[in-house]
């Protein structure tokens, strides 16, 4: 509630939850906050029987988790995504929102993001093999935007600019 009385229309999904101050103005981080909040509250989710958040303590969005009464589990950057997946093992009905910057993604998130592609999640223990190829094999496809040449295995992007006279 702000001084003159007026009442956030999402304040009735988590009451005492407010934004971080240290959050720039426009910050996406408050919209991904508040379209969250929407979510849940359209969607009926009871929290914490049927939802889970999960948040990293790195960076902008760790911010959140200095909330007094912060609805989520925070967790440390580097056991983000083993902390998530272990809750949804739990209990499978409960649905899990995880909440990571773009920092957790590179730490650890392609090692559980890739394996859901279509293909690569057959073998789980040969996945980041298949990885590894199938991003070879893209490579050496593509064709460099700036010199026209293929793209062969050594060659890298900074390395095949224009040629210069």
């Amino acid at each position: 509630m702000t001084r003159d009385g007026t009442v956030h229309p999402l304040a009735s999904a988590f009451p005492d939850l407010q934004t971080p101050a240290e959050w720039c103005s426009g910050c996406g981080l408050g919209i991904v906050l508040q379209s969250l909040l929407r979510a849940v509250q359209e969607c009926a989710l009871a929290y914490p029987k049927s939802l889970g958040l999960v948040l990293s303590e790195m960076g902008c969005l760790g911010l959140l988790s200095r909330a007094d009464k912060f609805p989520g589990q925070v967790v440390p950057p580097g056991e983000l995504l083993s902390q998530a997946f272990s809750l949804a093992n739990r209990n499978p009905k409960r649905k899990i929102v995880l909440l990571a910057s773009e920092a957790d993604v590179l730490v650890g998130g392609w090692a559980a993001v890739l394996p859901g592609r279509p293909g690569l999640g057959r073998r789980r223990s040969q996945s980041l093999q298949e990885m590894k190829s199938v991003g070879h094999e893209a490579d050496r496809q593509l064709r460099n935007p700036l010199g026209g040449d293929s793209l062969g295995e050594e060659e890298s992007w900074a390395e095949s600019g224009p040629q210069v006279n």
